[in-house]
C-alpha cells in the first residue's frame, strides 16, 4: 500500500521546471523566460508571518499548506527554496525542527517557531523574491528569501541578448541542452561543424566551438558566460575535452554604493509588476 509521507511540509504550489531538451530551439528558452510575472520586496524582516492551514486532497491525505505574509495585506505560498532559505537565516537546526514537528502534528508549534524568530530579526534588512506564470496556471508564490546584499541579474540580462542572437543562427549552432529549475537556468550550444583541425600524431583532432551561460535568480550561484573548444562532447551536455577562451563570472552582490536591490523599491508592492508599493506596518 503506498502512503503519502506527511513528514515534510508540502507546498501546494506547482513547480516551474522547464526543460529545454537537446536540439530545440534556443528561442524555447527566452520564451520560458519572458513568460515569467517577478516582483521583489524589500523590508525588514520583522515584516514578515508565516501561516498554516490543513487541506486534505482527493486522496484524503493531509497536506501542510504555508503560506508567507509580508505586511498586513500581501500573503503568498512558497516553494521549497524559500523554505530553506528562511531557515538558514532564522535559526541553526530549524528544517529538522520543522520536520520533527510536522511528524507529530504540531505545525502550530513550527509557525509560532519562525514567526518568533522573525519579529526577533528586527530591521535586519531581506528581499523577497516572487513569481508567476498565468499562462501556465502558476500563480504568485516566493520563490527566494535574500539578504540586503543581493544584487539582480535575472535571466532576460543574462540570457535575453545571447540566445536570438543564437537562434538566427541555428543552421549553424545546435543546442546540447538547457534547462530551468527552481534554482537556476542553463544552457550550452555547440557548432554544427569543427572550425578548425589539428593533427596529433596518427590522430586528427577536430575543434568545434561552444559557447555555455548559466545564472541563478535565487541565490544559488553566480551568473556565468564560458566560451570554449572542444573535440570531444556528446549532446546531452557532457564535454570530455574542451579549452576555455573566455569566461565570465558575476556574482550577485550589492557593494557599499548603494547598489543593493538596484532597481528594487524598498516597500511593500500593491501589485506584483515591478515590486512597488508602501512601507509595511
Amino acid at each position: 500500500m503506498n502512503t503519502k509521507d506527511t513528514t515534510k511540509p508540502e507546498i501546494i504550489v506547482p513547480s516551474y521546471r522547464d526543460n529545454t531538451p537537446a536540439e530545440s530551439d534556443p528561442q524555447d528558452l527566452v520564451r520560458y523566460i519572458h513568460q515569467d510575472e517577478k516582483a521583489d520586496y524589500a523590508f525588514s524582516m520583522r515584516h514578515l508571518t508565516m501561516h498554516h492551514e490543513h487541506i486534505e486532497g482527493e486522496d484524503r491525505q493531509e497536506r501542510h499548506s504555508f503560506t508567507i505574509r509580508i505586511g498586513s495585506d500581501f500573503e503568498v505560498p512558497f516553494n521549497a527554496h524559500f523554505q530553506s532559505q528562511a531557515s538558514a537565516s532564522l535559526a541553526k537546526g530549524l528544517d529538522t525542527f520543522t520536520r520533527d514537528c510536522l511528524s507529530k502534528g504540531r505545525a502550530d508549534l513550527v509557525v509560532d517557531v519562525r514567526n518568533r524568530l522573525f519579529r526577533d530579526q528586527g530591521d535586519r534588512r531581506c528581499m523577497v523574491r516572487t513569481i508567476a506564470r498565468p499562462g501556465n496556471g502558476m500563480p504568485t508564490h516566493g520563490r527566494a528569501l535574500l539578504s540586503d546584499a543581493y544584487r539582480r541579474i535575472d535571466d532576460d540580462q543574462v540570457f535575453g541578448a545571447a540566445l536570438p542572437i543564437i537562434a538566427e543562427h541555428r543552421d549553424k549552432f545546435r543546442a546540447m541542452g538547457g534547462k530551468r529549475t527552481d534554482y537556476k537556468t542553463h544552457m550550452k550550444i555547440i557548432s554544427r561543424e569543427p572550425v578548425f583541425e589539428i593533427k596529433s600524431g596518427d590522430r586528427l583532432r577536430r575543434f568545434h566551438v561552444g559557447f555555455s551561460m548559466s545564472n541563478s535568480e535565487v541565490g544559488c550561484g553566480f551568473s556565468e558566460a564560458h566560451a570554449f573548444f572542444s573535440d570531444s562532447f556528446c549532446l546531452n551536455g557532457c564535454i570530455f575535452s574542451q579549452k576555455s577562451i573566455v569566461d565570465m563570472r558575476m556574482a550577485h552582490r550589492g557593494g557599499p554604493d548603494g547598489l543593493r536591490f538596484p532597481g528594487v523599491d524598498r516597500r511593500q508592492p500593491e501589485s506584483r509588476q515591478g515590486g512597488r508599493g508602501t512601507e509595511p506596518h
